[in-house]
């Protein structure tokens, strides 16, 4: 997965775009680098998988 969002057109040198919802119909585009996005990617697996 991490790979292939690597590849979006939207992000910048090595960090990857992500789209976040700050508000209900209010999104926000947040730069994290590689290692930041699997963290979070792994807390949230833990917290809604577990």
């Amino acid at each position: 997965m991490i790979q292939s969002m690597l590849t979006d057109k939207k992000n910048t040198d090595s960090q990857i775009a992500d789209v976040i919802l700050v508000e209900s119909q209010k999104p926000s585009v947040i730069l994290l680098a590689k290692e930041e996005f699997e963290t979070y990617l792994n807390q949230f697996k833990g917290e809604h998988f577990s």
